[in-house]
């Protein structure tokens, strides 16, 4: 009985890790697509989105920069989510992995948000961007679990207590 849980535990995990690549395309796709409406909004140049996206250009520069901002936030917090519950799937008995994936979330949050007020207050935002960005950009992808899930699978049983 316990190795048909440990089998449907298993598939559970690897589908919830195709899922959360599988998110990450679609994240990109969303995001890139309103990028290139924003091109076109503020270069005049052709509006390559795809058509679903083509509304968002009677949007004014503004709103479509507070879309974007509202979509990381969801992107990072889902992410963050989907991590959690993939992780604990898998590492059921063992409370660390839990802690993990919040530790590895938290510092790249805390990590870009200081980066970004640095960045504000020193006059150096477009400086900061990139780092931040980039920062941003790991937490909307499968790398913090796959950190977390090798970390935890070669890290000595010992660290667990």
């Amino acid at each position: 009985m316990e190795k048909k849980q440990l089998n449907k535990s298993k598939y559970l995990f690897y589908g919830l890790i195709a899922f959360i690549v599988i998110s990450g395309f679609l994240q990109d796709f969303f995001m890139k697509n309103i990028n290139l409406v924003l091109k076109h909004i503020t270069t005049g140049l052709t509006n390559y989105s795809v058509p679903l996206f083509y509304p968002l250009e009677d949007w004014t520069v503004a709103q479509i920069y507070l879309l974007k901002w509202v979509l990381t936030i969801f992107w990072m917090i889902y992410f963050w989510t989907l991590s959690f519950f993939t992780l604990r799937v898998y590492f059921k008995p063992r409370g660390i992995s839990v802690r993990a994936i919040n530790y590895v979330y938290l510092i790249l949050f805390g990590l870009a948000g200081i980066l970004y007020v640095t960045g504000w207050v020193f006059g150096i935002g477009n400086t900061m961007y990139h780092i931040v960005r980039t920062l941003t950009g790991l937490t909307n992808s499968f790398m913090p679990v796959l950190i977390v899930f090798l970390f935890l699978n070669y890290f000595p049983k010992e660290a667990e207590n």
